[in-house]
């Protein structure tokens, strides 16, 4: 009976954390590009051996929220086709002038061809718009915080 009744509350307990926003979301996880073979840690120093890797750094908006804030920093590579670009990925594009870091939810294609549709994991839903290839600068592999 005592596990019953508990089983019960912890339902309840859950159920009310869920209706409140605390659910975790399922996310895909982002493609991996550095394998243990390329990363070389030393006493005084680490090395990845990644070919056009390029350092970034993030403005404040929240978006991001809890992976990055305006105090991290990361590597990021330049795809070379939509192929490079993996559903869970961090991805760096252009919309509106302006260069958004969001990830990736979906990938799709439509009568224009390959899209891409992201969400900061911090906001309640998915962008309202379809990114490009074309659009896109970068995919961030490694957050350094």
């Amino acid at each position: 009976m005592r596990k019953v009744i508990l089983a019960i509350i912890i339902g309840v307990i859950a159920l009310y954390f869920a209706s409140q926003g605390y659910a975790q979301k399922s996310v895909a996880s982002p493609c991996n590009r550095i394998n243990e073979d390329m990363i070389r840690v030393y006493d005084d120093k680490v090395v990845i051996d990644l070919k056009n890797a390029k350092w970034s750094y993030f403005t404040p908006t929240g978006s991001m929220l809890p992976s990055i804030n305006e105090n991290s920093n990361a590597i990021e590579i330049t795809p070379e086709s939509e192929k490079d670009v993996c559903v869970g990925d961090i991805i760096a594009f252009r919309y509106s002038q302006k260069s958004i870091s969001h990830r990736v939810m979906e990938k799709g294609t439509d009568e224009q061809g390959v899209y891409f549709i992201t969400k900061g994991d911090n906001l309640e839903s998915n962008d309202p718009f379809k990114v490009r290839f074309s659009q896109i600068e970068s995919v961030i592999v490694a957050i350094i915080y």
